[in-house]
């Protein structure tokens, strides 16, 4: 929870939206970690590693330490949901990826199975997470599975 003097400041900054007809709750945020797992098929000639990273930087919440990347933590807000085909696009859109399937695209908060569903709704209250710390999936998670070239 958010400690009184933090709220009291956060209110009073938000007061003039209330003189402006606009309402506001000040909450804390509830995180919602997303687990993430797509196979992939390299072009031909692409060594297997090379189209994992490629894959990561593309959907990774950080590249080089700096939030970036589909699922970087800056590119969500409260209440913004997700779809399952602009994670694809986003894949698909890598020059290194042949051909590449979702194989698990779900809240784990709610589902911790592998399912696949088209949209993640997320409430007012909420915002997407998928921070990939190895070992911690409740801070979420993007896993590649390349499959292996001839």
């Amino acid at each position: 929870d958010l400690d009184d003097e933090l709220r009291s400041e956060v209110t009073s900054l938000l007061e003039p939206l209330a003189m402006l007809a606009e309402d506001f709750v000040v909450a804390k945020a509830i995180y919602v970690p997303l687990g993430v797992t797509v196979g992939v098929k390299p072009r031909k000639g692409v060594a297997s590693v090379r189209v994992e990273q490629d894959v990561r930087r593309v959907l990774g919440p950080f590249v080089d330490g700096v939030p970036a990347g589909f699922f970087a933590p800056t590119r969500f807000h409260f209440g913004q949901a997700v779809s399952l085909s602009d994670v694809i696009a986003a894949v698909l859109a890598v020059p290194s990826v042949e051909f590449a399937a979702i194989r698990q695209f779900s809240r784990l908060d709610e589902d911790a199975a592998r399912t696949v569903v088209p949209d993640i709704s997320i409430r007012p209250d909420e915002i997407i997470r998928v921070l990939h710390d190895q070992g911690d999936s409740s801070r979420g998670f993007v896993d590649i599975e390349v499959e292996a070239t001839a």
